[in-house]
């Protein structure tokens, strides 16, 4: 990583503006106390916040005017109280005093990442916004905000990440608690509705967000809610599939298997669309964050199991299998 790159998610690579964390941070002089952490606002991803990167720049700041008065000295020593000694001196404290302020400015983007390791105890001074009025209109980004009383303590169990199916199985990365579903929900509702990632950026991170989803529903537990709630409200479905089209122009129609486990060797080959695929999986979720807002956790974890199992589970499957024969180039 080079020295002064911002901090960027080591799960989907977005840059994460680390600003308003470190400004409610509790801190010692510029150091953070304790193990900080942050959830990637694009992927859903609980990170560490290191700041080794930040104390070394720190350390530069300091040294290197000092290394460049002695050196100075040296090289043409002044007797001390002389003027070159007092323009000398003003000259190093002015040089001393602009670097220790522009590095205490720069330390947010100093700052560097990585994934919340299994077991490690970490805390997390923003906490997602709660929803203050049922009225307003849903946001497809995770928002995050300053919590400055009892910010929370998270021990990592569960890292819904790659890297932990690698090491632990995928048992030990099956989450069942609601927030890590809800968080890969809106971190793939993101990548999707961003206006502000490119179509390139937003290829780039689409499979890792559908990676997210199918490990979220992958354990899902819940008891069936026999109350009748309304219906999740209705979304224009052509209107969304144009508006995605433009969002990701590279997808198209792709083959598939008309039959997976019967007619072997002589399955006709049906069509796929990569645009509907990434529709229908992102209306069925929309589904399941209004029914988490407005019916109860039951009801919406019921209806994103059974439409995982009966809908938006094919679309995905369908078009990780084309994503990833795109992303290797084969022809095939």
């Amino acid at each position: 990583m080079p020295l002064l790159d911002p901090p960027r998610c080591p799960n989907c690579s977005s840059i994460i503006d680390l600003t308003e964390l470190y400004r409610v941070a509790p801190k010692s002089g510029t150091t953070m106390i304790g193990r900080v952490g942050i959830v990637c606002p694009v992927c859903g991803m609980n990170l560490r916040v290191l700041q080794a990167r930040a104390h070394l720049i720190g350390l530069l700041a300091f040294f290197l005017p000092l290394v460049l008065l002695v050196t100075t000295y040296i090289a043409a020593p002044v007797a001390r109280g002389s003027t070159d000694y007092r323009i000398r001196m003003v000259i190093f404290f002015i040089v001393l005093w602009v670097g220790i302020v522009l590095h205490k400015r720069s330390i947010p983007r100093l700052l560097t990442l990585r994934l919340v390791e299994d077991g490690e105890v970490v805390r997390f001074p923003l906490a997602p916004t709660p929803k203050a009025d049922e009225n307003a209109e849903p946001r497809s980004a995770l928002e995050l905000t300053p919590v400055e009383e009892n910010r929370p303590v998270w021990t990592c169990a569960i890292s819904m990440n790659v890297e932990s199916v690698r090491r632990g199985g995928l048992k030990k990365a099956m989450p069942s608690d609601v927030v890590e579903i809800r968080r890969a929900i809106q971190a793939y509702v993101e990548v999707v509705e961003s206006l502000t990632l490119t179509a390139e950026d937003k290829l780039a991170r689409l499979p890792a967000a559908l990676d997210l989803l199918a490990v979220a529903v992958y354990d899902i537990k819940f008891e069936f809610d026999e109350t009748e709630y309304p219906e999740d409200p209705t979304e224009d479905y052509q209107a969304i599939y144009k508006a995605v089209a433009r969002y990701f122009p590279a997808l198209g129609y792709y083959n598939k298997a008309s039959s997976i486990t019967k007619e072997i060797g002589e399955s006709k080959v049906a069509v796929g669309d990569g645009i509907d695929d990434i529709v229908d999986i992102l209306l069925d979720l929309k589904g399941v964050l209004w029914r988490l807002d407005n019916t109860s956790v039951d009801d919406a974890l019921w209806h994103l199991n059974h439409d995982y199992q009966s809908h938006w589970g094919w679309h995905l499957r369908n078009l990780q299998l084309y994503l990833h024969v795109l992303a290797s180039g084969m022809a095939g």
